[in-house]
This record gives C-alpha cells, sequence and structure tokens, in this order.
C-alpha cells in the first residue's frame, strides 16, 4: 500500500510539474478568450466588441472597465421590465474617465434588422456624460459619471431619440417626458 501511495504521488508531482511547464494548458483570461474568438469569426454583439476593446487597451497599458447597462434602443416598449442588455466601455486617460461604446459607435441594423450597415458614429465614441445617459444606463450609477444621478424612472421614461435622430445631428427636442398622457377625446397637437 505504500508503494502505489508513494507511486500516486511522484505520478502527481510529475503531471503538475508538466502542467506547470506547458502554458497552453492554462486558461486565459476571459476578455482574451473572448476576443480571439471575435477575430476568429469576425462577428460580435456588445459583450465581444467592448471586451475586444478592452483587451486591445490593456496590450497598451490604458487603463479600461467594461460596463453593462440598459441601453435603450428602437425596439423598447413602455412597460417592459428593466433589466441590463448591453455592454460598452470608459477608457482613463488625461485624468479623467471617458465614455464610449464601440458597438454603437461602428455602425447600426437595417430598419428590419436584417442588414449590418458599418458606418463610423462618431457620437458614441467619448461621448459627454449627459449625451451618453439619455440611451445607456449603467448598472453601477458611478458610470454615468454624473454629478447628480438620475432615477431609473426619468431615465425609463424621458424622451428616447431613435438611431436616425442621432445620425441626422438633430440637437434639440421638447417635452419634458416621454409619454403624452391623453384620454379618449384629448386633442394632441405634435409640430415639427
Amino acid at each position: 500500500m505504500n508503494v502505489s501511495c508513494d507511486a500516486n504521488n511522484k505520478l502527481k508531482n510529475h503531471l503538475s510539474k508538466d502542467y506547470a511547464e506547458d502554458t497552453s494548458l492554462v486558461l486565459k483570461p476571459l476578455d482574451e478568450r473572448v476576443s480571439e474568438n471575435v477575430l476568429q469569426k469576425g462577428l460580435a454583439v456588445c459583450d465581444g466588441y467592448a471586451r475586444l476593446f478592452k483587451t486591445i487597451c490593456d496590450y497598451t497599458s490604458i487603463q479600461v472597465v467594461i460596463i453593462t447597462d440598459y441601453g435603450r434602443t428602437d425596439q423598447d416598449r413602455i412597460g417592459t421590465k428593466f433589466f441590463t442588455n448591453h455592454t460598452w466601455n470608459a477608457v482613463y486617460f488625461d485624468s479623467a474617465w471617458h465614455l464610449l461604446d464601440v458597438t454603437w459607435a461602428s455602425g447600426y441594423t437595417s430598419y428590419f434588422g436584417n442588414d449590418y450597415i458599418q458606418h463610423l458614429d462618431e457620437h458614441y465614441y467619448l461621448t459627454p456624460p449627459a449625451r451618453f445617459i439619455q440611451d445607456h444606463y449603467p448598472e453601477d450609477s458611478k458610470w454615468t459619471l454624473l454629478p447628480q444621478v438620475p432615477l431609473v424612472q426619468e431615465y425609463k421614461f424621458s424622451p428616447f431619440k431613435r438611431s436616425g435622430f442621432i445620425r441626422s445631428r438633430i440637437k434639440s427636442y421638447y417635452t419634458a417626458k416621454g409619454v403624452i398622457d391623453a384620454a379618449i377625446g384629448d386633442r394632441v397637437v405634435i409640430a415639427l
């Protein structure tokens, strides 16, 4: 019995030495594995974009974080459950954090969502926090980078600008509330 225990220990030591020397058996960090997958397949959703951006920045010693949030999209419906559905980044340089969404900055899908249109949208590149909060509400409110963080209800029911609004560079709109309450028989006038 002692002989087999001794052999067992030798085998364990030998195997652990082989594992320690073979770096291919070491599991890479998640960001790197996802980034490699994105580069190999040439496809990604927001998590892949955000992790690839972070991995590139990590290799260049630029401090970046990945942020999960509730991103408002053209498909949103008032009254749906509020949950995180999007991923983006904050990058640190010039002694400050800056917000960017490499996914939404890279392009958009066609009206029916069948085709991807590659188009640089600088609106989502180093966007001022007051503009970024209009369609990105982070899970951790410190990533709004705002001195006064709006309440979730304020965000959820504020006016929503569709992607075409931003692409067309419309700068202003008027109404304090995103929902117009009207009863049967009420007259609602909308002027453009």
